[in-house]
């Protein structure tokens, strides 16, 4: 099973994404938008992994969840690497740290992650062609981020499906 560990987001942020993507689309973008229910922040890849590589994924997660308390979410500007145009994040200070805490407690396992600096993004669309320069304006929408997400992620009938197979709290008192 392909996996992955992520932050998942309120209705009101993926609806507020979901609107930047219609502003794409209305500027004539073209591309492959992620559907409304995949949207969320990645944490950390783990690629293709096994039961018992399941199972250390969950434990690792469970040392992360007790370390780390609950985490604002604040949408930020638009952006894009190459061909992929995503959402940022202000204040990312938190996620930051969420994210090291959960690597750190994924490589104690034994896994071994991608060597590159972490960019808190929600990715809104890849492959994407413009017949203008994009001018994006991200609605303002927050949440609370209150656990981490384990996923999986498998393609049906050409579909790309993420789905949560384990979610502890994020349970560390402030």
């Amino acid at each position: 099973m392909r996996l992955f560990v992520a932050v998942l987001l309120s209705e009101p942020m993926r609806q507020a994404l979901l609107d930047t993507m219609a502003q794409m689309r209305a500027q004539g973008a073209r591309g492959n938008f992620t559907r409304k229910e995949n949207l969320h922040v990645t944490l950390a890849f783990l690629g293709e992994t096994d039961a018992q590589g399941c199972v250390r994924a969950k434990r690792a997660l469970d040392a992360c969840a007790a370390s780390c308390a609950p985490i604002p979410l604040q949408l930020g500007q638009a952006g894009r690497f190459g061909a992929l145009w995503w959402a940022g994040l202000q204040n990312s200070a938190p996620l930051q740290a969420l994210a090291q805490s959960a690597q750190n407690a994924l490589r104690a396992e034994g896994f071994v992650l991608e060597n590159r600096s972490f960019v808190p993004h929600i990715t809104l669309a890849r492959q994407v062609s413009a017949p203008t320069p994009l001018r994006l304006a991200v609605p303002s929408a927050s949440c609370t981020a209150g656990r981490v997400s384990l996923m999986r992620s498998d393609r049906v009938n050409g579909v790309l499906r993420y789905t949560e197979i384990y979610a502890p709290s994020l349970s560390k008192a402030l």
